[in-house]
């Protein structure tokens, strides 16, 4: 494993999933062809980043691979890189996320990860916490491990900023009560929070085959949220 790569988990739901429909199957073929795609971009980055240049990094779940995106072009993390954009210098985007990664994930593989990068982030994206509430009685155990991650990401970012994504929750009340608590460990370890939750009310027009990754139309509103809150 190179410090551009983390240990992939493909969710048990995607995988059963994909037995009984085309459009989940078309959407899964995307990830090794992502996963791939930001490991080679990774290692670009890496290789021509500057010390003046303002680095993004994105960790988490297939929301930050882009998975049901066209291109990488078009997944949310790099229209973030554009719309954030500040100053003379550029902004660079170092994409650590995993397909199927759950919160513990993030903390156990993707934050050494970022670690072993040897380079400080400005800005640290994370969406998490999707996989870990397919089972209701996995709540509990969601709580304490997004309390877990929300402290690696403060550290992790060391003075630079973290925003951390909500979780599409349209009519369940069990993703409501996390984005609850998303917020208030948020709050908790002055983190920024990015309110996608209200983009599960998105037209089917906006969903990729799968009819739960969105499409390029619908990353353009995931990027637009994380933007409001990175630049408010």
């Amino acid at each position: 494993m190179t410090a551009v790569e983390t240990q992939r988990s493909e969710g048990r739901a995607l995988r059963v999933a994909s037995w009984f429909s085309s459009g989940v199957r078309t959407v899964r073929a995307q990830i090794d062809e992502f996963e791939a795609a930001w490991i080679q971009h990774n290692s670009a980055v890496l290789e021509s980043l500057k010390p003046t240049d303002r680095l993004i990094v994105a960790v988490g779940d297939s929301l930050s691979q882009g998975i049901g995106a066209a291109t990488l072009a078009t997944t949310w993390p790099m229209r973030l890189v554009a719309d954030a954009a500040l100053g003379p210098d550029p902004t660079r985007l170092i994409n650590l996320s995993v397909t199927g990664a759950r919160l513990r994930d993030v903390t156990e593989h993707q934050m050494p990860a970022l670690g072993s990068l040897g380079v400080a982030p400005d800005v640290i994206t994370c969406t998490a916490g999707s996989n870990d509430l397919f089972k209701s009685a996995r709540f509990g155990r969601a709580t304490r491990d997004l309390a877990a991650m929300a402290d690696a990401l403060a550290t992790a970012a060391a003075g630079g900023e973290v925003v951390l994504a909500t979780i599409p929750d349209g009519a369940s009340l069990i993703a409501r009560s996390f984005n609850r608590r998303v917020r208030r460990v948020a709050e908790e370890h002055a983190i920024t929070v990015a309110d996608v939750a209200p983009l599960a009310a998105l037209s089917r027009h906006a969903l990729a085959p799968d009819r739960f990754h969105p499409n390029d139309l619908g990353y353009q509103a995931w990027s637009k949220a994380f933007t409001a809150a990175l630049i408010p």
